[in-house]
């Protein structure tokens, strides 16, 4: 059985350093199929698209909703009941 020790210690440089490394982006860019942008060529409707696109394909619908009325059968149903209740509530004399 293999074991490892590793120790995680914390680095204030990385709190301190706050500035974006653009050369560090490119590489994961680069690595991960993304797409490197400068701010002249930065469109935020095609950033959104892409990114919904994105979490369409990676993540998919799990549970699909339809309503009811999308059935003809529930329509049906539906109607029939409606019709039932107002012809007994007429025959009865309510209305």
């Amino acid at each position: 059985m293999a074991r490892t020790v590793f120790d995680v210690r914390d680095n204030p440089r990385e709190r301190l350093e706050v500035a974006a490394r653009e050369d560090l982006m490119r590489h994961i860019a680069r690595e991960s199929g993304g797409k490197h942008t400068t701010i002249e060529q930065f469109q935020p409707a095609a950033v959104t698209k892409a990114f919904e696109k994105h979490l369409r394909a990676t993540y998919p619908d799990r549970l699909t909703r339809t309503e009811a009325w999308d059935r003809w059968w529930m329509l049906t149903a539906a109607l029939l009941a409606w019709a039932g209740c107002w012809a007994l509530r007429r025959r009865s004399g309510l209305i």
